[in-house]
């Protein structure tokens, strides 16, 4: 059974959120400056542009959070922002004509882009693409702005390939999964985003199978199939195993329950020639009585 972890964890930072907060502060007012002779140097808290009609188009100033830019329409109404937080944050929104940012880049001081799009919704949901300071990018969607996305398709730094779908309630999960690393693939089934309950097909070149229970411990059932044959598990809610049954050597299948310590204690077989057997074993795993049937020996001999 893999062990991989499954969740890749990415929550959509809203635009309306992150890009609005970053980019909407309104700068001071103050008159635009004269027309004239262009000095080598000009220091100012604020500059600001109008059109003939005396609208603000743009403005440039600088406010307790940092710079800002901002460049409006014929309305006044801002449509592209760009500002440097003091915690080092860069940002560059455009917004629609309802007022609301439609599209975000955003830079963090770690090294972390994401780029944003926004539905024109009143409570919209985004678009996002991210690369990680590390180089693991993902694509999510996001139902509403602030939480977490309904739809993610990621891959890490190592090569790890994710596709994962959250209902709303985040109740259910569903996703697909190849680890190159392992060689394997698998599709899971979770019970909630930070449950690790979940139903669990694994495929790998040499075998299949199929888990039901906790990913990595508790209670669990896997069903594998490999060269060999299949092969059945049942692990407590300790992750040990207590039951299996199976093909466990060429021609012998058999069925076994063991302690918590993992140890054989009772052994049924089959083996060639529809020779069975039966074994007790102590709590070291020796041998405390084993019952051969053989089919050459009479019933009434056994």
């Amino acid at each position: 059974m893999s062990r991989t972890q499954f969740v890749i964890t990415l929550t959509v930072v809203a635009i309306a959120g992150l890009a609005g907060g970053l980019l909407s502060e309104h700068l001071p007012g103050s008159a635009a400056f004269a027309q004239g002779d262009a000095p080598a140097v000009i220091e100012a808290r604020e500059f600001r542009v109008v059109d003939a009609d005396g609208t603000t188009r743009a403005m440039l100033g600088m406010t307790e959070e940092g710079p800002r830019l901002r460049l409006c329409d014929a309305a006044g109404e801002r449509r592209l922002g760009a500002g440097v937080m003091a915690d080092g944050v860069c940002g560059l929104s455009i917004y629609g004509p309802e007022g609301k940012p439609r599209l975000a880049l955003t830079l963090l001081p770690d090294g972390l882009a994401q780029f944003e799009v926004a539905g024109v919704e009143d409570d919209p949901g985004a678009v996002a693409l991210v690369v990680q300071p590390d180089g693991s990018r993902a694509v999510a969607i996001a139902e509403r702005s602030g939480t977490r996305a309904a739809a993610q398709l990621s891959v890490t730094a190592d090569g790890v390939r994710t596709l994962k779908l959250q209902h709303p309630s985040e109740a259910v999960s569903c996703g697909l999964q190849l680890v190159p690393q392992e060689n394997l693939a698998q599709v899971i089934l979770g019970r909630g985003h930070e449950s690790i309950q979940h139903a669990c097909i694994v495929a790998r070149p040499q075998a299949s199978s199929v888990h039901v229970g906790h990913h990595d411990a508790g209670a669990s059932a896997m069903l594998a199939v490999a060269e060999f044959g299949p092969r059945l598990d049942l692990d407590d809610e300790d992750g040990h195993p207590r039951i299996t049954a199976g093909y466990w050597d060429p021609g012998v299948y058999g069925m076994a329950l063991l302690d918590g310590a993992g140890t054989p204690r009772l052994q049924v077989t089959e083996g060639s020639e529809n020779a069975y057997g039966i074994a007790i074993n102590r709590p070291d795993g020796s041998p405390l009585m084993v019952v051969p049937f053989e089919p050459e020996i009479p019933w009434e001999h056994r």
